[in-house]
């Protein structure tokens, strides 16, 4: 099999994409549930847990592309 650690890089970054959706929503279940000054506080959460998702989103297109090349050679 070739590009052995480039598949394992994007099964890593798949896992770690799917992880920081998984928080996503978890806190937004919480903010559906919270109250006042608690919605403030898991706004803030959220919106940092999203830029997880946007990096590891990055990585695993980064991922994907390093996949392509190699198995382009």
């Amino acid at each position: 099999m070739q590009c052995v650690d480039e598949r394992a890089a994007v099964n890593q970054a798949t896992q770690s994409l799917n992880s920081a959706k998984a928080v996503v929503q978890e806190l937004e279940v919480e903010f559906q549930r919270a109250t006042g000054p608690q919605k403030q506080a898991l706004r803030i959460e959220i919106m940092a847990a999203e830029k997880d998702v946007a990096a590891a989103q990055a990585a695993l297109d980064a991922a994907n592309k390093a996949l392509q090349a190699c198995l382009a050679r």
